[in-house]
């Protein structure tokens, strides 16, 4: 198998290392979750990733074509990409925010935009870049968190990975937590496999929630036909179940 120079460069070895650079390529990572400023930027308050030295035009763009913008972030892997958490005026019986992926090389452009998302009052991305594409999974919640966007940033575009309907139960109290800062992802044969820890609740605030895998155990979902799938839960130490 023959990886191609760009992965060369970014894993640090030979050509005569070509094996171990697929490895090195499709290996497990964590999620990396940007850091923040509040700023004020055309009357308004929007969470601005530090990784955005100027996020003025992008905002003033958005509010330009009649949205009110939260948030933005840069997207890790694709300098010229970002995401933005945005809301426009209700209509009919959709509400609630969007998070959006603007291509902003030259212009502002839209590449993708998910539905509303109603009764949200947050959406939090957690970023897990490789070689050549980065997976977003981003929490989304009302107080808690109850189910998780995957977009996959790559080629200069996004791929709707769906949803996961997954969380993570508080131990204190009643209320549930994102999941994704806790998973690790990996990319087998092109395809992105994600394991979460336990405990992980299933359609969580759903009249259906059940727990998923208990506390040492991890559950995982494997991307196939442009979504994912879930696989059976498994106690660390052993096979899948």
């Amino acid at each position: 198998m023959r990886a191609k120079p760009a992965v060369l460069k970014l894993c640090g070895v030979s050509l005569a290392a070509a094996l171990i650079v697929a490895s090195c390529a499709h290996a497990a990572v964590t999620g990396l979750q940007p850091s923040t400023r509040r700023l004020v930027l055309n009357g308004h308050e929007v969470e601005v990733d530090t990784a955005i030295d100027d996020a003025a035009p992008i905002v003033d763009e958005l509010v330009r074509r009649g949205m009110s913008v939260t948030a933005v972030w840069r997207v890790p892997g694709a300098p010229t990409m970002t995401l933005a958490v945005v809301e426009r005026p209700a209509a009919e019986m959709a509400y609630g925010p969007q998070l959006v992926a603007l291509d902003v090389r030259d212009d502002v452009r839209v590449l993708h935009e998910s539905g509303r998302l109603y009764d949200a009052d947050f959406v939090q991305p957690t970023f897990f870049a490789f070689a050549d594409r980065t997976l977003v999974l981003a929490d989304q919640g009302s107080e808690d968190a109850y189910r998780v966007i995957a977009w996959s940033i790559e080629n200069g575009g996004v791929r709707d990975l769906g949803q996961l309907q997954v969380a993570l139960p508080e131990e204190k109290d009643v209320f549930t937590r994102g999941a994704a800062p806790t998973a690790r992802v990996e990319v087998r044969d092109g395809k992105y496999v994600i394991t979460i820890p336990g405990p992980v609740l299933l359609n969580p605030q759903g009249e259906d929630e059940r727990l998923l895998a208990k506390k040492g155990e991890t559950v995982t979902f494997k991307e196939s036909a442009g979504r994912f799938e879930l696989m059976q839960r498994q106690r660390r130490g052993e096979g899948m179940r």
